[in-house]
């Protein structure tokens, strides 16, 4: 066919009807009848229906009357489209998820059947009369959405309008008591200034005010403090700073039962010098010239009172010699006694053991497990309550008090080195002085449908007259059916563009999630077993299915991860060379040669079957097999190659709720229209001669609000085998550029 393979004639002698109708005239029924197929039977006989149901009702000719009548379009879609519906919804499905897609794909079928229904009535006011053509636009509708690609890759939704309006539902968490907003989900994973993570901060906004645990209450503290009971109401956190505060009680204000005391602080000591008594001569005893004079670290004693060593340099005889000697200074058994000073001692920070100090509630607020012993050991922690591995020992101490949780007082005393402690606990917040709240937006993004691209045939009036007078039914609906196929390969294209398109945008960028922005993650896979283990001796074709498998996870998991959104649902696409490899772990739904409603499939489709996830995966040769990566092959230099070819799968996340939108394709409206016969409309490429101009278009528009897509590439695609993977050798390349590789 002319339309189909590009065919013309330069003076254009003949029309592309003309030609058909030249081969229809002189073909037998049989092989007309190869032309037609169920869906073409369903729509004929839909129109043999009309025609006895409604008094000689020519659905070819008369759709204007159809246009008036709305029990007539109904009875149009219960005859033609509700056979084909019922087909779609009960295809048999071996999962839930595939199940529920066909059914989805059914409801979207009958809602751009209604908005055609609607658009054709508009039409009708302003068109005098709808010639025969016209009546196809329906069954086009029909037949390209169910060979129609993109609706098993991407949501489709039916837009009412050229400006469409997507709502996004943006969640916030509210500080009741400041007006602070915060992002959910945002508030669990991101943190403040000083690292403290944001749900905590909003978590301790709707709980009683924190008591202040960086300084301890000292002794001092208590026994400074009225009746020596310490108010726990001046002794609080600021929820915005984080320095002390205080508030003023009312008689209903009162201490949580969380009141808890873990750590303690170990009394600051001063310096302290003491004089240990030596039994034997020590390492160091001074013995050189230079360490004449007298000793700042050994000494002898008198009475109460400690004199240091005097060492001089003697030569009186023949060797010289420091002394006095250990043996002159301890002869007749005195004593040396060696000078220890142990410095000041800082206040420390220790934990308790155990819980720490438990309060019991039913004797008054008690202080339980209070009691320290000298072989207690206590660890010496820091600011921010982290071990620095310093251990206390050898401390006694008791630790008694109480706490009134009705008054918010505290007192306590302690008997040893102790001297404060550090308090852990909050106002308790039954009266609901301090909450969170909840509040929505609705950002509203605006997308715009522009025009669609145009397919135009002219008709003479005598074609149309040949056609009437000696042409069967068949040949409008192959007139139809080239228009069709073309139209629908220009959308599905479109869509894979820009998939390709967003992924390119966003690949390797840092995206803030938070702002709705796209992510994207690409996983490499090496095809050959050696890559994992030099001597594999396995079977090569399940480890590549197992390992395309696992990387396929690995970028789901992480497209998960990385947007924090567990609801997702994922679609897979690749050519069918590249799925092939999928095989062991997908369930096809629909195969190419499926038909349903009639109309044959030209892609395939099915789920993963191994994975709680839903998960499609589509086959199409409208994927290109391969995608060109850096060269990375031992050899590549010696054969001077750059670059490689190898097998790849598209993945494309979408959140299943109504709240987030990652990519969708909304279709406005399309036209299958003709001029009024006799308008004189030019045909642009016969000047001068009168036409019938048949013209097509479609709207549609493909958008994103946060894109999420993934990538596996495989590595070593020519051991699958395919010989068209592998190096791009330049010297396979044609002059004009052309690959002729045929060999890895």
């Amino acid at each position: 066919m002319a339309f189909s393979t590009g065919n013309r004639y330069g003076s254009h002698e003949r029309t592309w009807f003309q030609e058909q109708a030249a081969m229809i005239n002189t073909a037998e029924q049989k092989n007309l009848d190869v032309l037609s197929d169920d869906f073409d039977q369903t729509f004929q006989e839909a129109a043999i229906t009309l025609n006895r149901t409604y008094t000689d009702l020519n659905i070819m000719r008369d759709f204007e009357r159809m246009m008036k009548n709305k029990a007539i379009m109904e009875s149009y879609k219960q005859e033609f489209l509700d056979k084909i519906v019922d087909d779609i919804k009960t295809y048999n499905c071996t999962t839930d998820a595939e199940r529920q897609h066909m059914k989805v794909v059914a409801e979207q079928l009958e809602e751009a059947w209604d908005a055609r229904v609607d658009s054709f009535i508009q039409e009708s006011y302003n068109v005098a009369n709808y010639l025969p053509l016209s009546t196809l636009d329906f069954p086009a509708l029909v037949k390209q959405y169910i060979r129609f690609l993109g609706k098993d890759i991407i949501p489709v939704q039916t837009a009412n309008s050229v400006n469409v309006e997507q709502r996004i539902i943006q969640k916030y968490l509210v500080n009741n008591q400041t007006g602070d907003e915060y992002e959910v989900p945002a508030v669990y994973w991101m943190k403040d200034e000083d690292g403290t993570p944001l749900w905590r901060k909003l978590w301790n906004a709707g709980k009683g005010i924190k008591i202040y645990d960086k300084e301890p209450i000292t002794v001092t503290d208590i026994l400074n403090a009225p009746n020596k009971r310490f108010s726990m109401f001046n002794w609080l956190t600021d929820d915005e700073t984080g320095e002390k505060t205080t508030i003023t009680p009312n008689v209903r204000t009162r201490l949580s039962y969380d009141f808890n005391i873990q750590y303690v602080q170990v009394a600051a000591t001063e310096a302290v010098t003491t004089y240990k008594e030596l039994a034997a001569k020590p390492a160091d005893w001074p013995t050189l010239q230079s360490e004449a004079g007298a000793s700042t670290k050994y000494f002898t004693k008198n009475g109460d009172n400690y004199t240091a060593i005097t060492f001089t340099w003697d030569t009186s005889g023949s060797t010289a010699y420091l002394k006095p000697t250990w043996e002159e200074a301890t002869t007749g058994g005195a004593k040396v006694y060696e000078k220890v000073t142990i410095p000041a001692q800082p206040a420390k920070k220790v934990k308790l053991p155990g819980a720490g100090i438990q309060i019991d509630i039913q004797t008054g607020g008690v202080f339980l497990n209070g009691g320290i012993t000298n072989t207690t050991r206590l660890p010496v922690v820091d600011a921010n309550n982290i071990p620095t591995g310093e251990v206390v020992t050898g401390i006694s101490d008791m630790l008694s008090g109480r706490v009134d949780f009705i008054k918010g007082t505290l007192t306590f005393s302690t008997c040893g080195a102790i001297d404060g402690v550090y308090v852990s606990g909050r106002i308790s917040n039954e009266t609901n002085m301090r909450t969170i709240g909840f509040r929505e937006y609705p950002e509203i993004r605006k997308f715009l449908i522009a025009d669609g691209c145009r397919f135009q045939l002219p008709f003479t009036v005598e074609d149309f007259a040949e056609a009437n007078s000696s042409l069967n039914f068949n040949l409008y609906n192959r007139l139809v059916q080239e228009i069709v196929t073309n139209q629908e390969m220009f959308e599905d294209q479109s869509i894979l563009e820009y998939l390709d398109q967003q992924f390119e945008l966003y690949n390797g960028w840092d995206s803030d999630i938070w702002s709705l922005e796209s992510y994207t993650h690409t996983e490499y896979v090496d095809l050959s077993p050696t890559a994992i283990s030099p001597n594999f001796a396995g079977d090569p074709w399940e480890y590549r299915t197992n390992a395309i498998h696992n990387a396929i996870n690995s970028v789901i998991y992480e497209l998960c991860d990385r947007g924090k959104l567990d609801n997702l649902g994922f679609v897979i696409y690749a050519n069918p060379k590249a799925c092939r490899l999928l095989d062991k772990f997908v369930t096809w739904t629909v195969q190419k040669n499926t038909s349903i409603g009639g109309v044959q499939m030209n892609h395939a489709f099915g789920i993963l079957t191994d994975s709680s996830t839903p998960i499609r995966v589509v086959a199409s040769n409208r994927v290109d097999a391969y995608t060109i990566i850096d060269a990375y092959q031992p050899d590549a230099v010696a054969k001077g190659a750059t670059q490689s070819r190898e097998y790849f799968f598209k993945i494309v996340a979408y959140p299943m709720d109504k709240f987030h939108i990652s990519y969708k394709h909304l279709r406005f409206a399309r036209h299958l229209t003709n001029s009024p016969e006799n308008a004189a409309y030019a045909d642009a490429q016969n000047p001068g001669g009168a036409a019938v101009m048949v013209t097509t278009s479609a709207q549609y528009q493909t958008i994103s609000v946060q894109g999420i897509q993934g990538r596996v590439i495989c590595k070593n695609t020519v051991l699958v085998p395919d010989s068209r993977a592998g190096l791009i050798i330049p010297e396979a390349l044609t002059d004009d550029g052309v690959d002729g590789q045929g060999t890895g």
